[in-house]
């Protein structure tokens, strides 16, 4: 099994530098891995759970800033979405109710009515795809 070869917590610290990269194509990217990540490490995502919100934050903030200026619609869309499906992922590991600033982080999320929107797309879509 490849999983049992990896480093979680090695991982989670390159993830971290990715999610806060200028590239935008490297977040969407490390937001892929970190979604994987919490199916099969949920527990050590969720000790660097602090430290994830930060750079999660700031691209759901920019994005939305973007969508609300019109400028490049169609991929702040991409950027937000990739980046609220990881949000959404990471609310389904367990616990994560334990760690106040991650509930704040939610809360402050689905303060705004288009990310709700979007969240409910991906919720939608993941019940889709587990009843198959």
């Amino acid at each position: 099994n490849m999983h049992e070869k990896i480093n979680d917590n090695k991982l989670i610290e390159h993830l971290l530098v990715g999610l806060d990269d200028h590239i935008e194509d490297i977040q969407i990217l490390c937001h892929q891995i970190l979604s994987k990540l919490c199916h099969f490490a949920g527990g050590n995502v969720l000790g660097h759970l602090d430290s994830i919100i930060e750079p999660l934050s700031k691209c759901i903030d920019k994005q939305v800033k973007q969508l609300e200026s019109k400028q490049e619609v169609e991929k702040a869309s991409d950027i937000l979405r990739s980046a609220l499906r990881a949000v959404e992922t990471l609310s389904h590991i367990p616990d994560n109710d334990t760690n106040n600033k991650f509930q704040e982080f939610l809360k402050t999320v689905h303060s705004n009515e288009h990310n709700i929107k979007v969240l409910e797309a991906i919720q939608s879509q993941r019940e889709t795809m587990q009843s198959y």
